[in-house]
């Protein structure tokens, strides 16, 4: 009868005793699961586009997927300061570029200093939007490398093996 009751009570516990196992076990694991590729688009191959499974990520999409992922703070941040201030540039520099224009139609004298102050505005948007593609390239190639900066240098070292001591590249 007492092993009985205590077949039924641990069998009560088993299903959370494995669920808390295979939860806590090395091989389930929360790393990534596809890795970001990169391709050259543009009439000149001068855009880089960001993909992951075979998709081409927008700058948001890019942001909101590094967002969901704690251990990409570090890069999340500055790419969204990034994308905020060339945003709000980008559209402060159209609105005050095209401005003369709408002065034009309305038979006013146009004020090219808008026009200038906007072209200014759209050109320091348009560095701040290489700056960006810079960083987003920085920040998935650390993703890709498991939340490890690359080591870009190449270096010979000496390594055990199973037929003795060998030479080996190391990254």
């Amino acid at each position: 009868m007492k092993i009985n009751r205590l077949f039924m009570s641990n069998s009560a516990f088993l299903p959370l005793i494995l669920w808390i196992a295979i939860g806590g076990s090395p091989l389930v694991s929360f790393g990534q699961s596809t890795p970001f590729t990169f391709e050259k688009k543009g009439l000149f191959n001068s855009r880089t586009a960001i993909k992951m499974c075979g998709f081409a990520l927008s700058q948001e999409q890019l942001i909101e997927f590094m967002a969901a992922d704690p251990e990409m703070d570090e890069y999340t941040r500055p790419l969204t300061g990034l994308f905020l201030t060339k945003t709000i540039l980008n559209t402060t520099g159209s609105i005050l570029s095209t401005f003369p224009l709408i002065q034009l139609q309305l038979d006013q004298k146009p004020n090219l200093n808008l026009t200038y102050a906007g072209l200014a505005t759209l050109a320091t948007s348009a560095v701040l939007n290489k700056l960006f593609t810079k960083k987003a390239k920085k920040a998935a190639t650390f993703y890709n490398n498991g939340y490890r900066e690359p080591n870009p240098q190449a270096k010979f070292e000496w390594r055990p093996a199973s037929n003795g001591l060998g030479l080996a590249i190391a990254f």
